[in-house]
C-alpha cells in the first residue's frame, strides 16, 4: 500500500442527478478495480447532487486524510470552482496540480443539497484532485472506446481505423470556458498521435454544434464517442438526434453499460458508429489510480513542506 494513502479515503465524486437513483454499476465496478490495488485504506463514493452526497461521505470518515478525485469530464464551475471553494480549499500550490487544505471544513453548498450553512464537517487533509477528463491517460480510455465499437461492428472490408473521424460529443457551456477544455485537449492528443484520418470535438452547448459534424470531416465512416460519464439523456438522445440517427432505447441493464442499436447508422450517404460514453470505458479505473499515485507525490512534498516556499 501507498505509504502516504496507507491512512486515507479515497473519494470518487460524482455529479449526480435526481433522475437517477443509486450508485450507476459503472462506479462501483471502478471503486472496486481501485480497491484491489490496495493504494487506500478505505473507497468511497458520493454525489454533488443525489445522495450519498459529499457531505454526509465525509462525515463518516475516520481516517486523517482525504483524497477526493473529481469524476467529472472537464474542469469547468463544478469540478474546477464551486466544489474545492465549498471546500474551503486554496489555489494549488507552485508547481503542484493538486489542492490541499489541512483545517476543519465546514461545508456550504451554495444554497444546494441538503441544508444551509454545512450539514457536516471533516476534520483532517482534504487531497483535490484535477477532473479526471482532464488527464493524458483518458486519451487511452478514447483509442479503447473506438476500438471496442468497431470491434463489435466491424468496419468495411478494406477500411482500418486509420480511416476514420473520430468525433468527441461533449456538452460545453458557456458558463465557464473550462467545459469544453477538456474534449479539445483530449482530441489535440489524439489528432497528434496520428491514430485517426481526423479528431473533431463538438458540443451540446457550445460551437461547433454537434449536428455540424458533417461539415468538419470528409471522411466517410465516423466513430462518435459521446464524451460524458454515463449513459444518460444526453448520450441516449440528444447526441444521436442531433447527429441524424435515431436514438436508441436502452437493454435495460443498470447504468446503461451496453447500448442497443444497429452500428453503422447511414446518415446522409456516410456511416457513423454511435460508442458507448467514455466513462463507462473500463479504463477509467486505471485513470482514477494514476491520479491517485500522481496526488500522493504531491501531497507528501506538500506534508514535507518542500513547497510552503512557493
Amino acid at each position: 500500500m501507498n505509504s502516504v494513502w496507507s491512512d486515507a479515503t479515497l473519494i470518487l465524486l460524482g455529479h449526480g442527478t435526481a433522475r437517477r437513483i443509486g450508485v450507476p454499476a459503472s462506479m462501483r465496478e471502478q471503486a472496486d478495480i481501485v480497491r484491489r490495488r490496495e493504494l487506500f485504506a478505505r473507497i468511497e463514493i458520493a454525489f454533488w447532487k443525489k445522495p450519498p452526497l459529499l457531505e454526509s461521505v465525509l462525515a463518516e470518515v475516520s481516517t486523517p486524510q482525504v483524497c477526493i478525485v473529481p469524476m467529472f469530464l472537464s474542469g469547468g464551475h463544478y469540478a474546477g470552482e464551486a466544489i474545492p471553494r465549498t471546500l474551503g480549499l486554496p489555489p494549488p500550490l507552485a508547481g503542484m496540480r493538486v489542492r490541499i487544505g489541512r483545517w476543519r471544513t465546514s461545508l456550504d453548498r451554495e444554497g444546494q443539497g441538503t441544508g444551509a450553512g454545512g450539514a457536516s464537517s471533516f476534520a483532517g487533509t482534504i487531497v483535490y484532485c484535477p477532473a479526471i477528463g482532464i488527464h493524458r491517460r483518458m486519451a487511452d480510455v478514447i483509442r479503447a472506446a473506438v476500438q471496442e465499437t468497431v470491434a463489435e461492428h466491424p468496419l468495411p472490408d478494406g477500411r482500418k481505423p486509420a480511416d476514420l473521424a473520430v468525433i468527441l460529443a461533449a456538452h460545453g457551456s458557456r458558463r465557464h470556458p473550462g467545459s469544453r477544455r477538456a474534449a479539445e485537449m483530449q482530441a489535440d492528443r489524439l489528432r497528434a498521435a496520428g491514430c485517426y484520418a481526423d479528431v473533431i470535438a463538438v458540443f451540446l452547448e457550445e460551437s461547433p454544434g454537434i449536428e455540424q459534424w458533417h461539415l468538419l470531416t470528409d471522411r466517410e465512416h465516423v466513430v462518435v464517442i459521446p464524451f460524458f460519464m454515463g449513459a444518460g439523456r444526453h448520450s441516449e438522445e440528444d447526441i444521436p438526434m442531433r447527429l441524424g440517427i435515431a436514438p436508441h432505447i436502452p437493454e435495460g441493464q443498470e447504468g446503461g453499460q451496453r447500448i442497443s442499436r444497429a452500428n453503422p447508422a447511414g446518415c446522409g450517404g456516410r456511416w457513423i458508429w454511435l460508442a458507448r460514453p467514455v466513462g463507462l470505458q473500463p479504463g477509467i479505473a486505471g485513470v482514477i489510480a494514476e491520479i491517485a499515485t500522481e496526488a500522493a507525490d504531491e501531497a507528501a512534498r506538500w506534508n514535507a513542506g518542500l513547497e510552503h516556499g512557493a
